[in-house]
């Protein structure tokens, strides 16, 4: 590269060595620059998130956290919340209201702790009276074989209460067992 360097500046230096990468090391580069020092370079970041695959973004967390030793959706939001003043879910909830606000609100709840959000999904279908029998199966289930022990232990540490203990409490019969095999049988 030392070599190169010396043949080139500025912006066809730049393109060069941007030529010399993997797409997925550029965008790396150019995310960590994004939110690099004072300000925020918001279109690079729109850019590149929203313009990429679905697979490619899977990459780019995975190389991202890699690399920089944090995750991806931490820093985002780390760099909205100093650019703004404000974090994100403080913004959304001033600024929008309705299904937008509620829909706003779970991308960035899912986006920052996958399993807070869930253990939050299945803790608020069980409490109070009567259970939102849809929404706990549906968590359960779409779960089960992904990161349930995960949320199971981000349950117990926010409501001080195991999410079998909290089926057990607040469903019965058949349907109480069923819940509880997917539970209980999934360790992994």
């Amino acid at each position: 590269m030392t070599a190169l360097d010396k043949k080139f500046s500025g912006d066809l230096e730049k393109t060069v060595f941007a030529l010399m990468e993997t797409p997925l090391e550029y965008d790396l580069k150019q995310l960590k620059q994004a939110m690099k020092g004072l300000g925020t370079d918001e279109n690079t970041l729109i850019e590149i998130l929203c313009s990429r695959t679905t697979d490619q973004i899977k990459a780019i967390r995975v190389a991202y956290e890699r690399e920089f030793k944090k995750p991806l959706e931490q820093e985002i939001f780390a760099a909205f919340a100093e650019l703004s003043g404000s974090s994100i879910e403080k913004l959304i909830e001033k600024e929008f209201s309705g299904d937008l606000k509620n829909s706003y609100l779970t991308i960035v709840r899912a986006a920052s702790d996958k399993q807070k959000f869930f253990a939050t999904q299945l803790y608020n279908s069980m409490k109070g009276l009567g259970t939102k029998d849809n929404d706990l199966i549906r968590v359960l289930v779409t779960r089960s074989e992904v990161d349930l022990q995960l949320i199971k232990e981000e349950f117990l540490a926010l409501y001080n209460k195991s999410l079998e203990e909290m089926i057990r409490g607040d469903t019965s019969g058949a349907y109480r067992d069923a819940l509880l095999a997917i539970v209980i049988g999934n360790r992994t």
